[in-house]
């Protein structure tokens, strides 16, 4: 049997919630908008889901995963704030007094690896052929 769409996390609801957001947006706000700028924010908004998407794998990863508390707490602290694959520094506990704690070079290569892991590749993003 084939499934139409197997493995992948974009529905019909999604798409109809994002453009109703926007229909509301431009009918509350803007009053008009091009069709060009109203496919960019189609485009941004099925990004920003995709993403949200992968973090919620990533964080069901971990949180399924045996390592210990502190690692745990580093890596969903790195999830929460998206920055798998930022180059600069990541904090614990920062705050407006304090500097916080440096998250170790090893525990944010081992939250890219997570990342890697949960995010489907490019070309299984382009692929339309039917999943057994």
């Amino acid at each position: 049997r084939h499934a139409y769409g197997a493995g992948v996390d974009a529905h019909t609801n999604t798409a109809e919630a994002v453009h109703a957001e926007i229909r509301r947006a431009v009918i509350g706000v803007w009053h008009w908008i091009s069709r060009m700028q109203m496919l960019r924010y189609q485009v941004v908004g099925q990004l920003e889901s995709f993403i949200e998407n992968r973090a919620n794998d990533f964080r069901d990863t971990v949180l399924r995963s045996s390592i210990d508390d502190t690692t745990r707490h580093q890596l969903l602290t790195i999830n929460k704030l998206h920055a798998w694959f930022r180059r600069e520094p990541i904090f614990l506990g920062k705050s407006k007094t304090s500097p916080g704690v440096p998250i170790e070079d090893d525990i944010r290569h081992l939250a890219r690896s997570i990342m890697r892991a949960v995010a489907p590749p490019a070309a299984a993003l382009q692929s339309h052929e039917p999943v057994d």
